[in-house]
């Protein structure tokens, strides 16, 4: 059968025409609104499992950045703990603390290469602190504070963090001194400088006190003048600070065994207003100190 016989007499060209123009309507033209929908379908499936990874992968993400920075505290750990002992196997001792002072040198520069290589990446550092940490141009910070804790039995942790108060960050250091130690003589220049004082401190003070405000009921922040030591180099403002520590009686209390530990350091170094021996004037000089030791994860640099 022509499939002519089906079309209505119609000229012949015509009839063709008219013929294939229906076909292509009853079964193109829907065909066509089904791929349609058929696509849109299909992306809007795609849009809601693409919704759905993008958060799941935002969470496995955040997720991944934590665990890596447990593992990088815990490898550090590790690290430090192998360095250790392969020194002691080295130099056969059983305390490192029993190293000369040469041994001890390599070994703090061991610990400060391994800080700043394997955990200081991982942690959220501003541009100004890392550079206090790294920069090596006056003194290398974390070799010198892990030598004063071999030698001296101070926590390398508080002693970083006092150097990065005192100095903010290294951005403000007066004749290479680290760690704010005031003057013997009258010799030296005046520079100003913010205590805190009780009313009747302030009233004793008075001849040095420019200005002032209270801060509390009972405590004055005050901008004074005051005389700071100068040294040579930046190094011998840290040995120096390590003997004033150790041979001065208020201290004493702090070599205790026991108190090797950067939490109770921080707090007895802090202000007499919080219980503190006086080190500072500040009443959160001890809260400061704990807050940037457990920040940067210096309190792994103990032992």
């Amino acid at each position: 059968m022509n499939t002519r016989d089906f079309l209505p007499s119609l000229s012949g060209d015509v009839a063709v025409k008219v013929y294939f123009q229906s076909v292509y309507r009853i079964f193109f033209i829907p065909s066509r609104a089904v791929v349609i929908l058929a696509l849109l379908f299909l992306v809007s499936i795609f849009w809601v499992l693409s919704g759905k990874s993008f958060f799941i992968e935002k969470k496995l993400d955040n997720s991944s950045v934590q665990n890596c920075i447990l593992s990088a505290h815990e490898f550090f750990a590790l690290q430090k703990e192998k360095v250790l002992s392969f020194y002691c196997e080295k130099y056969k001792v059983k305390d490192v603390r029993r190293l000369s002072d040469y041994q001890k040198l390599e070994l703090s520069k061991a610990l400060s290469d391994l800080y700043i290589t394997s955990l200081l990446p991982f942690l959220e550092v501003p541009m100004h602190v890392y550079y206090f940490l790294v920069d090596t141009t006056q003194v290398n910070k974390i070799q010198t504070a892990l030598m004063e804790q071999m030698k001296y039995n101070i926590p390398a942790s508080v002693t970083l963090a006092q150097a990065a108060i005192e100095t903010s960050y290294g951005r403000k250091v007066i004749g290479n001194n680290y760690f704010g130690i005031k003057a013997k003589t009258q010799k030296n220049n005046q520079f100003l400088t913010q205590e805190f004082f009780t009313e009747k401190e302030l009233q004793q003070n008075r001849h040095r006190v420019l200005r002032y405000k209270k801060v509390r009921h009972d405590l004055y922040e005050c901008t004074v003048q005051d005389r700071f030591e100068i040294y040579a180099t930046a190094w011998e403002s840290f040995r120096a600070r390590s003997e004033y520590l150790t041979q001065n009686p208020r201290y004493a209390s702090l070599f205790e065994k026991k108190n090797f530990h950067y939490s109770i350091w921080a707090e007895k170094l802090g202000s007499v207003h919080r219980g503190g021996l006086g080190y500072a004037t500040n009443p959160n000089y001890g809260n400061l100190m704990k807050e940037l030791i457990e920040r940067y994860a210096w309190y792994l640099l103990d032992f």
